[in-house]
């Protein structure tokens, strides 16, 4: 009775702290792998960034005018050319006509190659607009690669618009006259544009500024990788098939002789073994047979294979005659087929044990559809027991 006169009684606190612990081990099973792979792959990603170093990024926009977009030399000239002219620009700018020189300037023994690794080169789709991104390990190296790429950009830029003008400008010198003076304008122009070319313009540059070890970010993305993985993962593991389907899992799983009972009967092929059983000799008159459930599931199978084996054990005693057997600290007078056949309520190690004592053979016991989870357990216990189990019976 509690206090308040019911009569009900409440549950015992042993039973509310198994019933925590149930809890808490399903919630581990179910997070358990996406928190630790989570938790792994934030670690290596931070130890991944402060291996790697400081790096310092700074960058410059430009503005490139192609020259033959230059209004001065083609005032008709198609605007439908210039995002090409502007990507090849920036190729340029990351190729070895401008690195080249760029490593020249440092002066510091640095080939163009290793500035080549350190460099982006990003044109703007629908404008002349490029950025060039240069990387390195301290702020004044940033920046003085930057300086050096930038300017060096500028000067072969400018060098090809001045090439293309003096090549138009020969060009019309070779037809002047003979187009009623047009030839000679264009060359004039061209002229002009040799002197004045100038078709890289820079908007701005900033300072440089730090992008590693950038803990926070890192460790994100390694944590998010982490727990992609561990999705992967989950994703194979419930692939895999989460119950006994066949004897052939359970006795591959034990590496045991298998047999089959079903309804009652033994399935034919399995003859062998139930009589291989049967023979087996042991401290004693006549048999002690064993029978262990491989997990909750499996209690039924138990006893159906229980029941099966002694229907056919040989008459090794009189009919009549009955053993007298302790269970529990009683004396219990049973019949011989019952004494020499015994079924196990559990697999743990503490019920299984007073069994093994006199046992010639063990018997596991796994219903078909059984949870493996379950059967890989009792697995685990048998390797435990005085007496390692003769063989696998299936029923279902």
């Amino acid at each position: 009775m509690n206090s308040g006169g019911s009569g009900t009684p409440r549950p015992t606190g042993g039973r509310h702290a198994l019933d925590e612990r149930g809890g808490i081990a399903r919630l581990w099973r179910l997070l358990g792998l996406p928190l630790l792979a989570t938790v792994l792959g934030a670690a290596a990603g931070v130890a991944v960034s402060l291996v790697g170093g400081p790096q310092w990024e700074a960058q410059s926009t430009m503005v490139y005018t192609p020259p033959s977009q230059d209004p001065v030399v083609f005032p008709g000239a198609n605007p439908a050319a210039a995002e090409r002219e502007v990507a090849d620009a920036a190729a340029l700018a990351a190729s070895e006509a401008v690195l080249a020189p760029a490593a020249g300037r440092l002066g510091d023994g640095q080939a163009w190659t290793d500035l080549q690794g350190a460099v982006t080169v990003t044109p703007s789709p629908g404008s002349g607009v490029i950025t060039v991104s240069v990387t390195a390990t301290e702020t004044e190296e940033v920046a003085a690669r930057l300086a050096a790429v930038v300017t060096s950009f500028a000067d072969v830029a400018r060098q090809q618009a001045v090439d293309a003008a003096n090549a138009a400008a020969a060009a019309a010198g070779a037809t002047a006259g003979s187009d009623g003076g047009a030839a000679e304008d264009v060359r004039a122009r061209a002229e002009v544009l040799a002197r004045t070319a100038d078709p890289v313009r820079v908007l701005s540059t900033t300072t440089p500024v730090q992008t590693a070890p950038a803990v926070p970010r890192d460790a994100a993305t390694g944590g998010v990788l982490g727990l992609i993985l561990a999705a992967g993962l989950l994703a194979v593991r419930s692939a895999r098939p989460s119950r006994v389907s066949s004897a052939r899992d359970a006795g591959e799983m034990f590496g045991l002789p298998v047999g089959v009972i079903r309804a009652g009967q033994v399935v034919p092929g399995s003859e062998r073994l139930v009589e291989d059983l049967q023979r087996l000799g042991g401290p004693g008159t006549g048999h002690r047979l064993v029978v262990v459930p491989a997990g909750a599931a499996s209690v039924a199978a138990a006893q159906e294979v229980a029941a099966v084996l002694r229907d056919t054990i040989p008459a090794h005693r009189p009919a009549d005659e009955h053993v007298p057997v302790t269970d529990g600290g009683t004396a219990v007078d049973v019949g011989p087929a019952e004494n020499r056949v015994r079924v196990t309520a559990d697999p743990t190690t503490t019920v299984v044990a007073p069994a093994l004592q006199q046992a010639t053979a063990v018997v596991l016991a796994v219903e078909q559809g059984a949870p493996l989870r379950e059967v890989r357990t009792v697995h685990r216990l048998s390797r435990h027991w005085e007496r390692p189990p003769d063989a696998v019976v299936v029923t279902g």
